[in-house]
């Protein structure tokens, strides 16, 4: 099965991550990230705390999602981020029968933190719109109530002018999201199995957790260093976990690798 491929472009002016031009596969992990993930780890028995705070909902579609996830996780503010399916008519789509559904991330974010805008001008300065793209990588917009669509349909425009061209992007009335299969969910941070089998993470957790969704950030290189310190007690991270983290970091685009063989993806 074709792998899937980490997305972006510069984000705030404080982080890069792999754009979908530069490699058509997302490569294995090997040389130093790899001997990095077989450290071994004292389980963490520190606690951590889910932040309970009023959300709101945002959907986007920008090609392969596993990029897309880690990218929004990093963003102070997004308090969860889960890739799934949505967009089309089809009733419980699966990755092996997709039909007209679209892949495609649905955050949960704290809009005393982070507004609707910002999460748009992510969503352009993250992939091509103007990139012709079967159904199922297309460039959409689902809006959840009257004031993103009207955010949305402005944000378009602008992006116009900023271009120069139209894009192909779609802006359709959120619906049904259906969630992606467990492998999918935070699929980097998964390639890093010891790490995660010391935190105790789960696949719930994967899915639906705020500490899955900023690792997951951190691990691929796309979170701000200053706020990962912030939050290492939150998270309930040991010393050797930051390590870890710091060196995930610096091994650039192996931070965004896979521990499989392509044709086993």
């Amino acid at each position: 099965m074709k792998s899937c491929i980490g997305l972006g472009l510069i984000l705030v002016a404080v982080f890069c991550v792999t754009t979908a031009d530069e490699y058509e596969d997302t490569p294995v992990c090997t040389g130093e990230t790899k001997r990095l993930m077989e450290q071994r780890f004292r389980p963490s028995h520190l606690s951590y705390q889910e932040p309970d705070v009023p959300t709101l909902k945002a959907t986007f579609s920008m090609g392969c999602f596993w990029g897309v996830e880690s990218v929004f996780g990093a963003l102070p503010g997004v308090i969860r981020v889960k890739v799934g399916y949505t967009g089309g008519i089809k009733e419980n789509p699966t990755y092996e029968s997709l039909d007209d559904h679209t892949e495609s991330v649905e955050i949960e974010f704290d809009p005393e933190r982070i507004t609707y805008a910002s999460l748009l001008e992510t969503f352009w300065a993250n992939h091509n719109p103007s990139d012709l793209k079967p159904v199922q990588y297309m460039s959409a917009i689902f809006y959840h109530d009257y004031i993103q669509m009207k955010s949305a349909e402005d944000s378009k425009l602008n992006q116009r002018r900023v271009l120069g061209e139209d894009t192909l992007t779609k802006i359709k009335r959120a619906k049904v999201f259906y969630d992606a299969e467990d492998y999918h969910q935070k699929y980097f941070l998964r390639q890093h199995a010891n790490f995660v089998q010391s935190l105790g993470l789960t696949d719930q957790d994967f899915l639906s957790s705020w500490r899955a969704t900023k690792l997951l950030g951190y691990i691929t290189g796309n979170g701000d260093e200053q706020n990962l310190k912030q939050e290492k007690d939150a998270l309930g991270l040991t010393d050797d976990h930051m390590s870890y983290l710091a060196a995930a970091r610096k091994s650039g685009k192996e931070g965004r690798c896979s521990a499989a063989k392509k044709d086993e993806l």
